[in-house]
């Protein structure tokens, strides 16, 4: 598995936080992260990596309420959340926040 942060995804011509590639670069896992209650902006990241073909998206918040609101205005938009996972960050939410670091281990996501 390869494991990037920020990687440009040209055919939907954005960013995805960290993207998880398997050996045969099929796209895998979807993080984005919310750092703000602009739900409308992170819902969009959310349909950004379904259009881009990831098996899973994660939408990863420092808070309950943030990750709430965000759900919700996926919900009122219609959006099919299958394939979509809810999560709190955890200890390395000052390291992505950052941008210090170019390695990530996931086991830190609960």
């Amino acid at each position: 598995m390869q494991v990037e942060l920020e990687k440009y995804i040209p055919e939907v011509q954005g960013l995805i936080d960290v993207a998880v590639f398997a050996e045969d670069d099929r796209r895998v896992v979807a993080i984005e992260i919310a750092l703000s209650n602009k739900y409308s902006h992170e819902v969009d990241n959310i349909e950004k990596c379904q259009r881009a073909g990831f098996k899973k998206i994660i939408s990863a918040a420092p808070n309950e309420f943030i990750l709430k609101g965000i759900k919700q205005e996926a919900l009122n938009r219609g959006i099919n959340l299958d394939n979509v996972e809810f999560r709190l960050l955890s200890g390395f939410y000052n390291a992505l926040h950052k941008r210090k670091s170019k390695q990530l281990n996931l086991t830190t996501i609960k």
